[in-house]
């Protein structure tokens, strides 16, 4: 219906959004099967970049100690990486989402080991 209305892209931002709610399949791993059955087919071509953002926005606002640095985003693109690695056979579009959200949870960490040095000792 959105297609036929020209919003394609809104549509599938907003079923992206429902999407990254859904609890992981059975093997533990984000995201739901209904959600690689739909990346699969490049079907829809801004389901990718939807459930990618509605994924990043379901983290919130985080916290840290001054001098943590990025260890909880470390934490996150570890547990990316190693769902990649164990979808990429099966599901390779799926793979590509979690390495594109593994590579974002990287710059974080820089970024906040960057911030995080302002307040170690020299």
């Amino acid at each position: 219906m959105a297609e036929e209305c020209g919003r394609s892209e809104v549509g599938q931002s907003e079923v992206a959004k429902v999407l990254a709610r859904m609890p992981p399949s059975e093997e533990d791993v984000w995201p739901c099967l209904a959600a690689r059955r739909l990346l699969e087919t490049h079907q829809y071509t801004h389901l990718r970049t939807g459930l990618h953002i509605a994924k990043r926005n379901l983290r919130g606002a985080t916290t840290r100690s001054p001098r943590s640095g990025g260890a909880q985003e470390r934490e996150l693109r570890d547990g990316y990486l190693r769902d990649a690695q164990d979808v990429a056979t099966a599901w390779p579009q799926t793979a590509a989402l979690l390495r594109d959200l593994a590579e974002d949870y990287e710059g974080d960490a820089h970024y906040h080991d960057r911030k995080a040095e302002r307040f170690r000792d020299p």
